[in-house]
């Protein structure tokens, strides 16, 4: 059953072009609807309006002709010369059936004639909407614009209807239905889509056309030879016809031309190689062999020499081992002399420095003790001199009462002379004040002076009890420097002895060190030698591995090249 191929496949070039043409157009074509819908909308409006102005001017026209005269009122009536206009459909009627547009004449706001029918009947008696009656009545001015007529939008036209004097008694209106404006821009927005998409569809049609004679059926042919390429064949040439062009498509054809001859030469050099490489190779691999089997005898010899050098070394390592313990043992008590030693150095220095602290200590309790004397003799002093306060003290209250006892005398003697001892008396009641106050400050100081009598006593029992703690700690302090005294003897006699024993661990030591290096150097030039031919044996041991990898690799690369040979082999030149 043969396939049909298919006309569109978002799968092929042709199609991914098409593709992206068509959306650019599309975009290109939905913006340039946009903005000639907008533009059409605004035309078409520009055109009704054009049209009320020019259809208002004919009714204007057609009524001076029908009813001469002027526009009056006469009651209720609306009155054009001799005419009445109330429920007179002539003139309305005449201009829907001239032009298709629904007139209507209002007497003031009321409508009187109409060509406006609702349920069968013409809409007299109703009135115009307030925003027009404002414009066209109050303000005499023309009305252009949307407004309800019977609660359904209009686009409209009012004029006002005036008498000889200016004075406004009504109106004439032009109407038309929303709807119909906005089906009639409609179908020519319809229309213009309409001729969009037949113009999209002859684009991709002659595109398509042209795509496949000029693009797709080139570029096909491209891919027939890059296929033959890939699948090894590389006997073919490009077509002149393809190397010929000058675009893109022949730029590529002549560079997939370079390709296939370069690939061409590279096989045929890649074929001549394999075949020398495969030839050398098998050569190389005999060699390979032969020695590989030199090198593993070679390598059983060498290990036997190897294994008598390593028992020989590992004997001298054990003695050198023990050596070392030995070594190790009185370095370790060498470590623990010196510690001692140097501890017993520190202990002479500390007992040294407290030595020489307590004779300071000795020295400081001695200067108090003098100290505390000289403050003993000083409260002595102290306590006498307060005694001698004490009894001036004694005195002064002993003179105030005499001083009293006067001043009493003297007021009485004043009282008997009279008037004239009267200042007299005043002398002598300030100096019994006086004697008085001096008799209570003199208690009063001689009390405080039995306080501090008191204080001096205890103070001095105080000191005289420090004393005896400070005699006792002199006493301590003494004992303590004979003991200390006979530390040191005693320290200055170990430390010589411990600087004796250190001396003799180390030089004990330094004979340890000297054997255990000899040894060492015996058994490091045995393990030289056991090394060198553990070294020898691993060489050998290590060649003969490299000479197998060697022949691994040779192996390998034989196995490679009969592939290369094989893949060469596909390509026909």
């Amino acid at each position: 059953m043969r396939l049909v191929k298919p006309f569109f496949s978002f799968n092929s070039l042709k199609s991914k072009i098409i593709s992206i043409t068509i959306a650019s157009f599309l975009a290109v074509i939905l913006v340039i609807n946009f903005f000639v819908s907008s533009n059409v909308k605004s035309l078409a409006m520009s055109m009704i309006q054009d049209k009320f102005r020019v259809t208002m001017s004919l009714a204007v026209e057609l009524a001076d002709n029908m009813y001469p005269g002027e526009w009056h009122v006469e009651g209720n009536t609306l009155k054009k010369g001799d005419f009445v206009i109330n429920d007179n459909h002539t003139l309305p009627n005449k201009i829907k059936s001239l032009t298709g547009i629904d007139c209507s004449i209002f007497l003031m706001d009321k409508r009187i004639a109409t060509t406006v029918i609702e349920n069968g009947e013409r809409k007299v008696g109703t009135t115009a909407a307030q925003n027009v009656v404002e414009t066209v009545i109050s303000k005499k001015q023309h009305y252009l614009n949307t407004a309800k007529v019977l609660g359904k939008d209009f686009f409209t036209m009012y004029m006002p209807l005036t008498q000889k004097d200016g004075t406004v008694v009504g109106m004439m209106a032009l109407g038309t239905p929303i709807d119909i404006i906005n089906k009639t821009t409609n179908k020519i927005i319809y229309f213009l889509i309409g001729v969009s998409l037949i113009s999209i569809l002859l684009i991709i049609v002659i595109f398509n056309f042209f795509i496949n004679k000029n693009i797709v059926g080139v570029i096909n042919k491209i891919k027939k030879d890059l296929d033959l390429m890939a699948n090894g064949d590389l006997s073919f040439d490009i077509s002149d016809k393809l190397l010929s062009l000058n675009d893109e498509v022949g730029d590529i054809a002549k560079n997939i031309n370079k390709t296939l001859l370069a690939v061409r030469e590279m096989v045929k050099k890649i074929k001549y190689a394999s075949d020398i490489t495969m030839e050398k190779g098998h050569t190389i691999q005999k060699s390979v062999n032969e020695i590989a089997v030199v090198s593993n005898d070679l390598a059983k010899t060498i290990e036997q020499v190897a294994e008598g050098a390593t028992e020989q070394a590992k004997d001298l390592q054990d003695a050198g081992a023990n050596v070392n313990n030995v070594y190790q043992s009185i370095e370790i008590i060498a470590d623990e002399a010196k510690i001692i030693y140097e501890m017993t150095e520190d202990i002479d220095r500390s007992v040294k420095e407290g030595d020489k602290q307590i004779n300071e200590l000795n020295q400081s309790i001695q200067k108090i003790t003098d100290l505390y004397q000289r403050i003993i003799d000083m409260t002595r002093g102290l306590s006498n001199t307060v005694s001698e306060i004490n009894n001036i003290t004694e005195t002064i209250k002993d003179i105030s009462e005499q001083t009293n006892l006067l001043s009493l005398n003297a007021a009485i003697e004043a009282a008997r002379a009279g008037e004239n001892g009267r200042g007299f008396a005043v002398v002598a009641g300030e100096i019994r004040k006086l004697a008085e106050n001096s008799k209570e400050s003199a208690k009063s100081i001689s009390s405080l002076l039995g306080e501090i009598i008191a204080s001096i006593e205890r103070t001095s029992k105080g000191i005289e009890e420090t004393g005896k703690y400070i005699e006792a700690q002199k006493s301590i302090s003494e004992n303590t420097t004979k003991s200390f005294s006979n530390i040191v003897e005693a320290v200055n006699k170990i430390t010589p002895l411990m600087e004796k024993i250190y001396q003799s661990i180390e030089a004990a030591k330094n004979a340890g060190k000297v054997l255990t290096d000899k040894i060492d150097s015996i058994s490091a030039v045995t393990q030289e030698n056991s090394a060198s031919a553990e070294e020898v044996s691993a060489s050998t041991e290590e060649m003969a591995a490299t000479l197998d990898e060697i022949k691994k690799l040779f192996d390998d690369m034989i196995s490679a090249v009969k592939d290369l040979d094989d893949m060469i082999n596909r390509f026909k030149v």
